[in-house]
C-alpha cells in the first residue's frame, strides 16, 4: 500500500490537472488530501491489524469513512470555484463508478 504522502499527492496531482487548480488552491487542496490519507491509513490499519475484525465493526468503518469523505469532498469544495466544483463532482462521481461494489459496473451498493 502506497504511503498517506503518495496518495496525497497523486490525489492533488490529478485534481490539479482535471480542475486546473492555482497555486494557492493546489497547496491547500494538498493539505487536505494529506490529513485524509493520513486518517485513512489509521483506519487501514486498525481493520489489517484485526483478525476478529467482524461485520459489525467493518460495517461501523465503512461508516466512519464514508462521513470522513464526505467532510473531504465539503472541505475541497470550499476551496473551489462554482466552475471547478462542478468538474469536480464529476471527477468524484467517475472515481466512485470505477470501484467494485461502489455503484461501478460490478455491482450496486445501496
Amino acid at each position: 500500500m502506497r504511503s498517506a504522502t503518495e496518495r496525497a499527492n497523486s490525489q492533488t496531482t490529478r485534481l490539479v490537472k482535471s480542475l486546473g487548480l492555482d497555486e494557492i488552491q493546489a497547496a491547500k487542496v494538498q493539505e487536505i488530501n494529506y490529513k485524509y490519507a493520513a486518517q485513512d491509513s489509521v483506519h487501514f490499519a486498525e481493520m489489517s491489524g484485526n483478525k476478529q475484525f467482524g461485520s459489525e465493526n467493518r460495517d461501523a468503518m465503512m461508516a466512519s469513512m464514508k462521513a470522513q469523505m464526505e467532510a473531504k469532498n465539503a472541505e475541497i469544495k470550499a476551496v473551489l470555484t462554482d466552475e471547478q466544483k462542478t468538474k469536480y463532482d464529476a471527477v468524484v462521481k467517475e472515481m466512485q463508478q470505477r470501484r467494485p461494489g461502489q455503484g461501478g459496473p460490478k455491482g450496486q451498493r445501496n
